[in-house]
């Protein structure tokens, strides 16, 4: 059974330090059992940050991130916790930089400019990836907003109330071939790789996985798609992007 203390001593071995700002998506499942559960890990990432630290997590209503397990809710009973304000892609964040973070936060393009996770990137924060692969990496989704991926311009039609329907601009779709971009990080010696209880982890910092990402989608806008033949977001942002390059 792990321990808080245990814990701590794992995120500061792959160099997470006090003040840190960090984004995180995690498995429980992986991490495996804990004294008390998903507190004893929240506790654990607290105290690692320090008081001047936020943690940032995605608190969506969607069924994409399932390898992810720590629920919003445990981070959102905690005094000052707040979330940004999206019917469907909000953020749960607590700390000293938790109201910059959620802030303001835009309707469309709900992971791109102004976005919590532009606030991060502002902060030079981190993103920690613990017993999950990079399709629940939604940093990276920044990164096709910024590199003007044709895709990124995709809608969705979203419920903003019990009877109200709005078109949201910027709709993130599949995430499933963001771990191409994997080899190209580790290459550029800009992950911390490591253990957080039994779960594999990385922790790396938001501004040079962005920058990175967005440089292979400026060279390549298919470069993160997935490969799935039956994958139909990843096989239409494919046809999208090839009229966009025969015009």
């Amino acid at each position: 059974m792990w321990k808080r203390e245990r814990l701590v001593s794992d995120l500061q071995a792959m160099r997470v330090r006090e003040g840190d700002s960090l984004i995180v998506h995690a498995s429980l499942r992986a991490i495996g059992r804990m004294e008390e559960g998903a507190d004893t890990f929240l506790d654990a990432l607290l105290e690692a940050v320090g008081a001047q630290g936020t943690v940032l997590i995605p608190a969506f209503r969607l069924e994409r991130d399932r390898e992810s397990d720590f629920p919003a809710p445990c981070l959102l009973q905690r005094e000052g916790a707040v979330s940004s304000r999206h019917p469907l892609l909000p953020f749960a964040a607590l700390g000293a930089n938790a109201a910059f973070l959620t802030a303001g936060a835009p309707f469309h393009y709900p992971l791109g400019t102004n976005s919590p996770l532009a606030r991060l990137y502002q902060l030079n924060g981190g993103a920690l990836l613990i017993g999950v692969g990079y399709a629940a990496h939604a940093a990276l989704h920044l990164a096709e907003n910024w590199a003007d991926a044709p895709y990124a311009r995709r809608r969705r039609l979203v419920r903003v109330e019990e009877d109200a329907w709005q078109e949201m601009e910027g709709s993130p779709e599949c995430s499933a071939g963001f771990g191409k971009i994997e080899p190209v990080l580790r290459q550029a010696r800009l992950l911390r790789e490591g253990y957080v209880g039994n779960a594999p982890a990385q922790y790396m910092r938001l501004q040079q996985a962005v920058s990175m990402a967005r440089e292979m989608l400026c060279g390549n806008p298919e470069s993160l798609l997935c490969d799935a033949p039956d994958c139909e977001p990843c096989t239409q942002a494919r046809r999208f992007t090839r009229r966009q390059d025969v015009r």
